[in-house]
């Protein structure tokens, strides 16, 4: 059996149903897949993953981080550079690398 993607991401390149998709967005539980001349559709978090052939083809090493520029545009500056310090915090948990080794440069 395969090994499950610790994260998944828009943009990322998946097998599923025998055909490869590009994930366009995730919404909650809803993945919105995209198939290179077809419609868009959309299923479950847990259908995707349960897939029986079910990969994320996307090198860990393309993958980025996406930029929140702009989201905390408005916030006091205190609680910008929090919420700044916990993005960084939770990528390293989840990825095992700090955000600046993920970043583009």
């Amino acid at each position: 059996m395969p090994l499950r993607p610790r994260l998944l991401r828009a943009g990322d390149l998946v097998r599923f149903d025998g055909r490869l998709h590009t994930v366009a967005a995730l919404e909650g539980t809803a993945v919105r897949l995209v198939e290179e001349g077809q419609s868009p559709s959309v299923v479950t978090l847990a259908h995707l993953l349960s897939g029986e052939d079910f990969e994320v083809v996307t090198p860990v090493s393309v993958r980025t981080v996406v930029s929140a520029a702009g989201v905390l545009e408005g916030l006091p500056d205190k609680a910008a550079r929090r919420a700044e310090w916990w993005q960084g915090h939770l990528v390293e948990m989840l990825t095992g690398r700090p955000l600046d080794t993920l970043l583009p440069h």
